[in-house]
């Protein structure tokens, strides 16, 4: 009888950088059956877990590993990092001791026993329609704003997309015709996700933006968003400029989704169904992460209830 051999490596010879240099090679293959778009952003995010054990085996790290990564969560909250990043760096090292695991480079009883940290109180910042939204669109329209970021502005909150699905429109995804703007068609199908883009209708508002005379459309530039006959990777700087100019200096760009959600939701009564549709998410999602409703929203079913209060009142007052 041929007995299978155990293929996993002993874990006092393994140590946790070779771990990540196999998850992050295998993160890079462009011929895995679920494409990694960004296997850079993992690199950076290991980056300080690495500089940390990385130099360590797998059993010493094991070796007490619960605490220890308690530990040092702790002092890099008190050193100032969110929540969120804290959780994130912890979550992908995790990460890579699972795909060991799964790809027998250690055996499963040698992988490290890690608790996530909890994650901070999810954000809530949207751009309040009565007095910041104003305040918004002035300072975006100032002269001291570039085109191409104003524009950027619009289509983040009138389609409520991600900033990157915007970035990566391109003049043949938008169908004057048929008045649609094929957002799906931005992203190879085999490097769709979760997160998911799916066309947009064109209103008039959308049409005017995006129809522009053939002259001064940049022309050598097949981008939506372009700067100086060049596609724009990167508005980070441009969109604070415009968020400090309106006195709101602490917006983030994601958080443009959120406000387009919240708008759509307030103004059809809190319809939280058309809301999570327009920004291509569950209802489950849209209300957890997404939707700040307005309390006049629910103010048909107070009235709905004083009513039912005010008629038994009335019906008491009979019966004495």
């Amino acid at each position: 009888m041929i007995m299978s051999q155990d293929t996993t490596m002993p874990t006092a010879a393994v140590t946790i950088n070779a771990l990540c240099d196999a998850y992050l090679k295998d993160r890079q293959n462009p011929f895995a059956e679920r494409k990694c778009k960004h296997p850079k952003s993992l690199a950076y995010h290991l980056k300080a877990t690495r500089d940390l054990w990385g130099h360590m085996s797998v059993s010493e790290f094991g070796a007490g590993s619960k605490a220890r990564v308690k530990a040092t969560c702790q002092e890099w909250r008190e050193q100032g990092l969110s929540p969120f990043t804290v959780r994130k760096r912890i979550s992908i090292l995790k990460t890579v001791f699972r795909h060991a695991v799964d790809e027998e480079l250690i055996g499963r009883a040698d992988e490290p026993v890690i608790k996530l940290p909890p994650n901070g109180q999810p954000r809530e910042r949207f751009v309040d329609d009565e007095s910041e939204l104003p305040a918004l669109l002035r300072a975006a329209d100032q002269s001291a704003t570039p085109d191409h970021l104003r524009l950027l502005l619009e289509l983040l909150l009138r389609t409520g997309q991600r900033r990157g699905a915007i970035l990566a429109l391109k003049w043949e995804n938008v169908d004057f015709d048929k008045r649609v703007i094929r957002f799906r068609d931005t992203e190879a199908a085999s490097e769709r996700s979760k997160k998911r883009r799916s066309d947009k209708p064109m209103d008039d508002g959308l049409s005017d933006l995006l129809t522009r005379p053939d002259e001064a459309r940049d022309q050598e530039c097949d981008y939506v968003i372009s700067w100086r006959g060049k596609r724009v990777t990167n508005p980070y700087h441009g969109l604070k400029a415009i968020y400090r100019r309106a006195g709101l200096a602490d917006l983030r760009t994601h958080d443009m989704r959120r406000s387009s959600a919240t708008y759509v939701n307030n103004e059809t009564g809190g319809d939280e169904q058309q809301a999570a549709n327009h920004i291509d998410d569950t209802v489950a999602t849209a209300r957890k992460h997404y939707i700040q409703p307005n309390p006049r929203v629910n103010l048909p079913s107070v009235e709905a209830v004083s009513r039912l209060m005010a008629r038994a009142r009335a019906a008491a007052r009979l019966t004495k």
